[in-house]
């Protein structure tokens, strides 16, 4: 299943164990109007995503053990985080 299948326009994205942000550079090619939220224990790695996302205004980015919760309400939750139960999409329909 395609994530256009399951709904064409999201505003806003959360991406917990972003890293580098390789997932979200995929879903942002789908929705780059929406707002994106990486959010990483390393701020290293994010340091690499915020070169990636350099000078685009819809990215935030937030040093945080996402094991204890994700504070926004996002459309979407989007992960490839190795330690993640599946590697899914998940809406709040």
């Amino acid at each position: 299943m395609n994530i256009k299948d399951i709904k064409n326009q999201f505003d806003s994205i959360v991406d917990p164990g972003a890293g580098t942000g390789l997932l979200t550079k995929e879903i942002f090619l789908l929705y780059p109007e929406a707002s994106f939220t990486l959010v990483d224990l390393s701020e290293e790695m994010l340091s690499v995503a915020k070169r990636r996302f350099r000078g685009l205004k819809n990215f935030s980015y937030r040093i945080s053990d996402y094991s204890q919760g994700i504070t926004e309400q996002p459309d979407i939750i989007c992960s490839a985080a190795r330690d993640s139960i599946t590697r899914t999409a998940y809406t709040n329909s």
